[in-house]
């Protein structure tokens, strides 16, 4: 059972581009800890809300989900660079939203 997950960043008016480019950076640190999971990222073309980015990561399963996670917060320095990350993203953001979506085709 493949699992799609998105995590919606509601960015603050005028911070699209900056976030698109902050939550590329994510990319790298998994890469960096030994995390290869493409990511996809979306951007919003004026529609609802606007300055609303889309990140998703696809999963074989539920526990490889979990065992991505996992890895990614006990390899040595990944708490660091992923707080880093994570206060950089408080400032271009309002909020944030995450879905776990089952795949069936």
């Amino acid at each position: 059972m493949a699992i799609l997950q998105r995590r919606i960043f509601y960015g603050k008016v005028g911070k699209g581009a900056e976030l698109i480019e902050h939550v590329r950076r994510m990319d790298a640190i998994m890469t960096d800890h030994g995390v290869v999971n493409s990511m996809r990222v979306l951007s919003d073309f004026n529609s609802g809300r606007t300055d609303r980015i889309v990140v998703e990561f696809r999963y074989d399963s539920l526990s490889d989900m979990e065992s991505v996670e996992t890895q990614m917060l006990t390899e040595p320095g990944s708490q660091k660079d992923f707080d880093e990350f994570v206060a950089g993203l408080g400032e271009l953001i309002h909020h944030s939203e995450v879905e776990h979506w089952r795949l069936h085709s």
